[in-house]
């Protein structure tokens, strides 16, 4: 609802003034109509004028100059910006838009977060207290000054504008109180010239920053005066009256080019200003206008007439315009579609082109690289000779172990290598391998064979044979060894970690566990999770005893996530475990899950003992569903409808992902809509694994929007596919980008690459009959980047021109039925078919914080942080408060969007607010209660049809205004606004070194992220809720924050070093053992004396007893000679009180490696400082290399 701007301007016109029009938006704006409009309408932003005036130049149909808006229209409109941006709405310029491509492009200008406006209503007096305020201390006298000025105007009115008059008055007004701003209104003077005859590509420089801070300072000074004067005139009604009576063209919208006057004042020279311009009519109109200030002023001599510029404006940045014109174009067969298109051709141009169209053109470079091509028959382009170090063999053993450990650092391998599957060529074509090897090609019916049916028939009848009864035997055999085997270690494990505290016994024992091997850990895993139980379960008695209760019931959810996971995950259950575990529940007061019925004889490798407590202390003081909802969201049983299949043997796959399989295995494209982590990545590696089996020709392309993650996924390939090829030339994968090309694209089976570069090589003739046949299937993966204004048209096209099958993959699609309808269309053009499938629901949940940061920091350090005991979320955390996500929908007539997805807690705490403001009229059902509508066992697929009834209720409440829908939204909200709440989330805790006291301490700036960062990190760290990602949308800003870090942990060390009497003592311990070291290379050539003696041909034993160290003396010496901590230690090391990284994760050497491989790339120096301490900066901008580690 934009105001007419011609309205604006007749209302000016007829007498109303300034406050008038701010008035009229102000009763506009403030009318309680309009405002109800906005709450009800679900505004996402507001389309407007911004005032800005036309260009004089411009005409109409008559041929007359445009309207000029006057300048009250302008104030008028940004005020009604203003008061938009203080509501919250997002406002967009239409006069700024800009038509690219398909998109339609302007300036927006954010609103201010509306939670900060809760604190009370939002007016407009702030408007117009600017407006109203006085400027008697300012206000110049125009109506007696404008006097002066009427002979100058009549004088230059055809020779000057509007623009140059207010200059000249406003120059003579600095100057009259200040005559050492000569040189400065000598260079706007010139400034001004200048504008009269460059075009806007011209005046595109380079910002100019001027080497003094004190002149920097003196020119900040002069604009805002001349901004103060020129404002209040312009403002003043005289000035526009006299303007329009005297008929002065107005060009007041390009009143000062900041650029163009910085670099003139930086061309300032020793050579007369008049004289370095040379004769033109750029040194006309500067004489012009100097002439006219030198008339204004009273004394004639305030202008600096000898103001040197050493260089003239092409010289300063400028860039020329290109003459251009269009060339001559005829063609047989276009030129019967192009008749009805007319254009002026420069035709004295071809003359100029002649000589060049005999020669053929060569494409030299690509049009997307201005690297030079490569030849192909050149295996050593640049002709270095190939060395050790350079041999592009050993390059690419290199890069491919480097890509293997990369994928073992993506996938859940225990920090070991993965084991890839070795795949070879299915017997039956098109099969999807050996799951499918006894299938026909549709994988619909078995393949009939009488002969081995018949012999699988006589051999049932038969039973096993002898030799089937000796493997079983032996097997047998050797699983009773391995299992004693693994027993037995893990007493000894166990005898050592039993005289920890139960944290430390439940963690180590989880480290155990996990670092074993698959068939190890699953002899041991229900004797290991049961003492693990027992640990936890003499850890809450603690809690317990010092009546904490509630701050340890995360330990208790600990103890249901274990008990779920033995009584589902399929395991050999023993007797005695399941004993424990009824008594553990019964304790508890938490009900016990369903256990396997076939329970194993076996007794516990240890004896499986409770706490010395009754059971009404040990039992928990919230019913059995609340605390699950409450505290066990996150251990919940995540699967929907799974089930096993042959197809995916390393897990049970859902109900949707079986669909997927099954349409993959019908060869038809699909498109898959699932949320982060629901499970997508199996789909691509299943299509890839169909392609290897098939053959040894077809191809698979994998299509990622960036680079790192064109990485990522042929890091994961090379880790799980290994193929061997009767020929040579060919690969399992190969990588193609724009600046980067690993393994041959045209020999490979799986191509990942990014979408620029498969619609070069779709669309290259020379693939047309060789390479593009061959392709099977297309992986678009992030299909949503269809919707991005650089890429989206490549994407399209991509889509359109697909010769294959397609599998689109996406968690962030806002429409996916259109989008499939779209697809759908693009698919059967080809004879495709296409189906899509969505799972809306999350696997992980997010829950969600908002960080207040504190006031003061004082950093001295960090303080060790146990493992992490499993505890999952921020909960009562300084600074930090839980946020729930209804309480986003702040606009009620947006409705509620489809992808806000709520948690265990979030539905009890959604049900809890809607049943307490409830009403006769909007009631929630007695069904919905926790006790009535969830089971004693709750798992996640109840959450899902819980939250699902809530939400339909919730829908109803949002549409009617009388509903109690607000108060519920004021009930979950309230945490963020509670003062005290943020008060002692700021103070409270002083771990990390984190105080908040004013001593010695920096100052938060809240609104800066480069200060709020270090202290949302150190609470973090408290939690050990680390690794963390912060995101960014600016790339530059990402490294700065990371820098404001780095710079941070740089100077608390420095300060910890210089007053730590501990630190100095060690430094002085390394000096004086290095001195000690440099004493011994004197014994050590005796040593290697020896041993010359010894190996010569005359040596005898009476040579070693004469020997003043003989080999028994040396091999005590170096058993004596302990190693100490001064062989590790390196003082120019980060501390670990001041670095976030973990050695035992990423070892010290391998990260030295890695650094100084990067610097040998030329990464800078701070980005490798960064990675010592645990800080990485990760966008496209960044080198691989550096991205991976």
């Amino acid at each position: 609802m934009a105001l007419n701007e011609v309205e604006w301007y007749e209302t000016v016109r007829n007498g109303f003034q300034l406050l008038h029009a701010v008035y009229i938006v102000e009763s506009f704006l403030g009318n309680l109509g309009f405002q109800q409009y906005l709450e009800s309408a679900g505004i996402y932003f507001v389309m407007s004028h911004d005032g800005s005036k036309p260009s004089s130049t411009s005409k109409n149909k008559e041929g007359m100059g445009a309207i000029s808006a006057p300048n009250s229209s302008a104030r008028a409109f940004r005020a009604m910006i203003f008061w938009l941006t203080l509501l919250g709405f997002n406002v967009a310029l239409i006069n700024e838009v800009e038509w690219r491509d398909s998109k339609v492009m302007t300036r927006v200008i954010e609103g201010v977060r509306r939670q900060r406006l809760r604190s009370g209503a939002v007016h407009i007096e702030g408007v117009n207290g600017e407006v109203h305020q006085s400027h008697d201390t300012h206000r110049i006298a125009t109506t007696t000054s404008l006097a002066t000025l009427l002979p100058i105007i009549r004088e230059c009115r055809g020779r000057l504008c509007e623009r140059d008059f207010l200059t000249i008055f406003c120059l003579s007004k600095i100057l009259g109180r200040d005559e050492s701003n000569g040189p400065l209104a000598s260079a706007l003077l010139l400034h001004l010239a200048y504008l009269r005859h460059l075009s806007v590509a011209q005046r595109r420089m380079n910002h100019v920053t001027f080497s003094s801070p004190d002149q920097d300072a003196c020119f900040k000074d002069f604009m805002t005066k001349f901004s103060d004067i020129a404002r209040i005139v312009i403002e003043d009604g005289n000035w526009r009256a006299v303007m329009e009576e005297q008929e002065v063209s107005y060009d007041l919208e390009d009143l000062i080019d900041g650029r163009l006057l910085r670099a003139i004042i930086h061309a300032v020279g020793k050579n007369d200003l008049l004289s370095s311009l040379g004769p033109g009519p750029i040194r006309e109109d500067f004489e012009t206008l100097c002439s006219a200030l030198y008339s204004l002023c009273t004394d004639g001599g305030s202008l600096d007439e000898r103001v040197n510029f050493g260089t003239k404006v092409d010289h300063m940045g400028c860039s020329k315009a290109l003459a251009m014109s269009i060339l001559p174009f005829s063609n047989p067969i276009f030129d019967k579609h192009l008749g009805s298109i007319h254009i002026s051709v420069d035709m004295s141009s071809s003359a100029r082109h002649e000589q060049y169209l005999p020669t053929i053109s060569k494409e030299l470079s690509h049009w997307h690289n201005s690297k030079r091509l490569l030849d192909p028959k050149k295996v050593n382009p640049d002709g270095r000779p190939v060395t050790k170090w350079r041999n592009p063999l050993r390059s690419n053993q290199m890069y491919m172990a480097e890509m293997t450990a990369y994928a073992a650092s993506l996938t859940n391998t225990k920090g070991k290598m993965l084991t890839p599957e070795i795949i070879s060529v299915s017997a039956v074509k098109g099969s999807s391998g050996t799951s499918h090897a006894g299938k026909d090609p549709k994988g619909k019916k078995e393949i009939k064979s009488k002969g081995p049916l018949k012999m699988e028939k006589e051999s049932k009848l038969k039973g096993p044979s002898k030799a089937d009864l000796i493997i079983a035997e032996n097997k047998a055999k050797k699983d009773k060894v391995d299992s004693s085997r693994a027993f037995a270690a893990w007493d000894e494990v166990r005898k050592r970690i039993d005289k920890l505290e139960p944290e430390s016994r439940y963690l180590e024992a989880g480290l155990y566990i996990y670092r074993l091997e698959e068939a190890k850990s699953g002899i041991l895993l229900v004797d290991v999770e049961m003492y693990r139980l027992q640990a936890l379960l003499h850890w809450w008695a603690s809690f317990c005893k010092q009546e904490r209760k509630e701050e340890g019931y995360s330990i208790v959810a600990l103890i249901w996530d274990i008990v779920r996971r033995l009584g589902s995950s399929g395991v050999e259950m023993t007797k005695a475990a399941a004993a424990s575990i009824g008594d553990v529940c019964s304790l508890l007061g938490l009900p016990t899950p369903g256990l396997p019925t076939q329970l194993l004889d076996r007794p516990l490798s240890f004896k499986f003992q409770l706490p010395l407590a009754t059971s009404e202390t040990l039992a928990i003081d919230i019913p059995p569903r609340e605390f699950q909802l409450l505290h066990c969201g996150p251990y919940m049983d995540r699967n929907t409808d799974a089930s096993p299949d042959s197809r995916v043997p390393s897990f049970h796959p859902d109900r949707w992902q079986r669909q997927v399989l099954d349409e993959l295995d019908a060869n038809n494209s699909v498109f898959v809509v699932a949320p982060t982590s629901a499970g997508k990545t199996f789909i691509s590696f299943y299509a890839m694994e169909k392609v290897l089996r098939n053959s040894n020709d077809d191809i698979l392309v994998y299509v990622a929007p960036t680079k790192a993650l064109v990485n990522q996924i042929a890091a994961e390939i090379q880790g799980r596919f290994r193929k061997t090829y009767p020929h040579a030339g060919h690969s399992v994968w190969a990588i193609h980008t724009r600046d980067h090309r690993i393994n041959n694209p045209a020999g490979c089976q799986i191509l990942v690459t990014v979408p620029h570069i498969l619609q070069i090589m779709l669309l290259a003739p020379s693939n047309a009959q060789s390479w593009a046949p061959r392709v099977q299937r297309i992986i678009f993966d992030e299909i949503h980047s269809i919707g991005q204004a650089e890429d989206g048209v490549v994407w399209e096209q991509l889509l359109l021109l697909a010769p294959c099958q397609i599998i689109a993959l996406s968690a962030t699609v806002g429409n996916p039925e259109e989008f499939n309808d779209w697809l759908t269309s693009a698919q059967k053009s080809s004879g495709i078919k296409l189906t899509m499938i969505q799972h809306k629901q999350r696997y992980s949940d997010l829950r969600k914080f908002v960080y207040t940061p504190p006031k003061h920091l004082s950093f001295k350090g960090l303080n060790d942080v146990k493992q992490s005991t499993g505890v999952l979320g921020l909960d009562r955390t300084p600074n930090l408060q839980y946020f729930h996500p209804v309480a986003s929908l702040v606009n009620k007539s947006r409705g509620l969007p489809d992808d806000l997805t709520l948690e265990a807690r979030d539905c009890l705490l959604l049900w809890r607010s809607m049943v307490k403001y409830q009403t006769t009229q909007f009631s929630v059902p007695k069904s919905l209660h926790p006790e009535k509508t969830l089971p004693q066992f709750v798992k996640r697929v109840d959450i899902f049809a819980w939250e699902a009834a809530l939400k339909k209720i919730l829908v109803e409440w949002i549409e009617q205004a009388d509903s109690p829908f607000d108060k519920v939204i004021e009930d979950l909200s309230k945490n963020l606004y509670d003062t005290e709440s943020d008060k002692t989330g700021a103070t409270n805790g002083n771990s990390n070194g984190l105080h908040t006291s004013k001593d010695d301490c920096e100052i938060i700036d809240p609104e800066d992220l480069r200060s709020t960062t270090l202290p949302l990190i150190l609470r973090l760290h408290e939690r050990n809720a680390l690794p963390a990602i912060f995101f960014n949308y600016d790339r530059l800003h990402c490294e700065q924050i990371a820098r404001a870090v780095l710079t941070k942990l740089e100077a608390a060390e420095q300060r910890h070093k210089e007053t730590s009497r501990e630190w100095k003592t060690l430094v002085e311990g390394f000096e004086q053992w290095k001195k000690a070291q440099e004493a011994k290379p004197a014994r050590k050539d005796n040593k290697s004396s020896v041993k010359k003696k010894k190996k010569g041909k005359g040596g005898s034993d009476d040579d070693e007893a004469d020997d003043p160290l003989s080999k028994a003396d040396a091999m005590r010496d170096g058993a004596s000679q302990e190693k100490t901590f001064y062989e590790s230690f390196d003082p120019d090391e980060p501390l670990g009180k001041f670095t976030f990284a973990d050695p035992k994760r990423y070892e010290s050497s391998s990260l030295e490696q890695d650094i100084h491989f990067l610097k040998r790339k030329g990464i800078q120096e701070w980005l490798c400082d960064c990675l010592k301490r645990g800080i990485g900066v990760h966008h496209a901008g960044m080198n691989r290399k550096y991205r991976q580690v």
